[in-house]
Protein backbone atom coordinates (compact mmCIF):
# COMPACT_ATOMS: atom_id res chain seq x y z
CA UNK A 1 0.00 0.00 0.00
CA UNK A 2 1.30 3.41 -1.25
CA UNK A 3 2.06 6.05 1.48
CA UNK A 4 2.16 9.90 0.72
CA UNK A 5 5.18 11.19 2.92
CA UNK A 6 4.77 14.81 4.70
CA UNK A 7 6.92 17.26 6.58
CA UNK A 8 5.84 20.22 8.02
CA UNK A 9 7.49 22.99 10.93
CA UNK A 10 7.23 20.41 13.96
CA UNK A 11 5.14 17.59 12.06
CA UNK A 12 5.91 14.84 9.96
CA UNK A 13 4.08 11.54 9.16
CA UNK A 14 2.91 10.03 5.93
CA UNK A 15 -1.19 9.02 4.77
CA UNK A 16 -2.13 6.02 3.05
CA UNK A 17 -3.64 6.47 -0.28
CA UNK A 18 -6.00 4.01 -0.30
CA UNK A 19 -7.57 5.66 2.95
CA UNK A 20 -7.08 9.43 1.20
CA UNK A 21 -9.96 11.77 1.59
CA UNK A 22 -9.51 15.28 0.18
CA UNK A 23 -11.63 17.94 1.68
CA UNK A 24 -12.07 21.53 0.57
CA UNK A 25 -11.31 24.40 3.38
CA UNK A 26 -12.50 28.06 2.70
CA UNK A 27 -10.47 30.94 4.56
CA UNK A 28 -13.08 34.09 3.92
CA UNK A 29 -10.04 36.27 5.68
CA UNK A 30 -7.53 35.52 3.33
CA UNK A 31 -10.23 34.98 0.28
CA UNK A 32 -8.43 31.84 -0.07
CA UNK A 33 -9.81 28.14 -0.46
CA UNK A 34 -7.25 25.55 -0.21
CA UNK A 35 -7.55 21.86 -1.24
CA UNK A 36 -6.44 19.77 1.93
CA UNK A 37 -6.04 16.16 2.46
CA UNK A 38 -7.50 15.22 5.96
CA UNK A 39 -5.75 13.70 7.90
CA UNK A 40 -5.07 14.14 11.77
CA UNK A 41 -4.65 17.51 10.62
CA UNK A 42 -5.28 19.13 7.02
CA UNK A 43 -2.87 19.06 4.70
CA UNK A 44 -3.15 21.20 2.02
CA UNK A 45 -1.45 20.56 -1.47
CA UNK A 46 -3.63 23.18 -3.81
CA UNK A 47 -4.98 26.81 -3.51
CA UNK A 48 -7.70 27.60 -6.05
CA UNK A 49 -7.10 30.91 -7.49
CA UNK A 50 -9.68 31.93 -10.25
CA UNK A 51 -7.79 35.03 -10.95
CA UNK A 52 -4.68 36.31 -12.40
CA UNK A 53 -3.33 39.49 -10.52
CA UNK A 54 -2.26 39.61 -6.88
CA UNK A 55 -5.32 41.95 -5.92
CA UNK A 56 -7.38 41.41 -2.91
CA UNK A 57 -10.40 42.91 -4.78
CA UNK A 58 -10.11 40.15 -7.23
CA UNK A 59 -9.34 37.27 -4.68
CA UNK A 60 -12.73 38.56 -3.41
CA UNK A 61 -14.83 38.85 -6.10
CA UNK A 62 -13.85 35.40 -7.15
CA UNK A 63 -14.20 33.91 -3.58
CA UNK A 64 -17.63 32.12 -3.84
CA UNK A 65 -16.88 30.36 -7.26
CA UNK A 66 -13.50 29.28 -5.85
CA UNK A 67 -15.40 27.99 -2.81
CA UNK A 68 -17.81 26.23 -4.81
CA UNK A 69 -15.67 24.51 -7.14
CA UNK A 70 -13.43 23.51 -4.04
CA UNK A 71 -16.83 22.01 -2.96
CA UNK A 72 -17.37 19.67 -6.43
CA UNK A 73 -13.70 18.99 -6.34
CA UNK A 74 -14.56 17.70 -2.70
CA UNK A 75 -18.02 16.12 -3.84
CA UNK A 76 -16.70 14.40 -6.99
CA UNK A 77 -14.05 12.69 -4.88
CA UNK A 78 -16.12 11.21 -2.58
CA UNK A 79 -18.00 9.80 -4.85
CA UNK A 80 -15.22 8.29 -6.65
CA UNK A 81 -14.84 6.72 -3.54
CA UNK A 82 -18.34 5.58 -3.02
CA UNK A 83 -18.49 4.21 -6.75
CA UNK A 84 -15.62 2.61 -6.07
CA UNK A 85 -17.21 0.69 -2.78
CA UNK A 86 -20.57 -0.10 -5.07
CA UNK A 87 -18.18 -1.81 -7.78
CA UNK A 88 -17.13 -3.93 -5.05
CA UNK A 89 -20.23 -5.16 -3.77
CA UNK A 90 -21.82 -5.45 -7.24
CA UNK A 91 -18.58 -7.78 -7.83
CA UNK A 92 -19.53 -9.38 -5.11
CA UNK A 93 -23.01 -9.85 -5.77
CA UNK A 94 -21.67 -11.38 -9.24
CA UNK A 95 -19.87 -14.00 -7.75
CA UNK A 96 -22.02 -15.44 -5.35
CA UNK A 97 -24.93 -15.34 -8.00
CA UNK A 98 -21.66 -17.37 -10.26
CA UNK A 99 -21.19 -19.42 -7.48
CA UNK A 100 -25.09 -20.20 -6.93
CA UNK A 101 -25.33 -20.80 -10.77
CA UNK A 102 -22.46 -23.56 -11.12
CA UNK A 103 -23.62 -25.37 -7.99
CA UNK A 104 -25.47 -28.50 -9.51
CA UNK A 105 -27.78 -29.09 -6.12
CA UNK A 106 -29.31 -25.21 -7.04
CA UNK A 107 -33.08 -25.38 -8.34
CA UNK A 108 -34.63 -22.20 -9.68
CA UNK A 109 -37.42 -22.18 -8.24
CA UNK A 110 -38.76 -20.45 -11.68
CA UNK A 111 -38.41 -22.04 -15.11
CA UNK A 112 -37.87 -20.09 -18.55
CA UNK A 113 -41.29 -20.95 -19.41
CA UNK A 114 -42.81 -19.17 -16.40
CA UNK A 115 -40.61 -16.33 -16.84
CA UNK A 116 -41.91 -16.22 -20.09
CA UNK A 117 -45.45 -16.17 -19.73
CA UNK A 118 -45.37 -13.68 -16.81
CA UNK A 119 -43.68 -11.10 -18.88
CA UNK A 120 -46.64 -12.12 -21.68
CA UNK A 121 -49.32 -11.25 -19.07
CA UNK A 122 -47.39 -8.10 -17.59
CA UNK A 123 -47.13 -6.85 -21.28
CA UNK A 124 -50.90 -7.98 -22.06
CA UNK A 125 -52.51 -6.27 -18.99
CA UNK A 126 -50.51 -2.84 -19.63
CA UNK A 127 -51.90 -2.55 -23.26
CA UNK A 128 -55.39 -2.96 -21.59
CA UNK A 129 -54.82 -0.43 -19.55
Amino acid sequence: MAKLTHRFENVNGSVSVEELEIISVSKKKYDEVLLCIKSNMNIPFATIKLYNSNLAIDAAACFESAEALGKEIERRWQLQDENKRLREFIQGVADIDSAIVSDPDYENPLSMGELQWDAKNILKENKDE
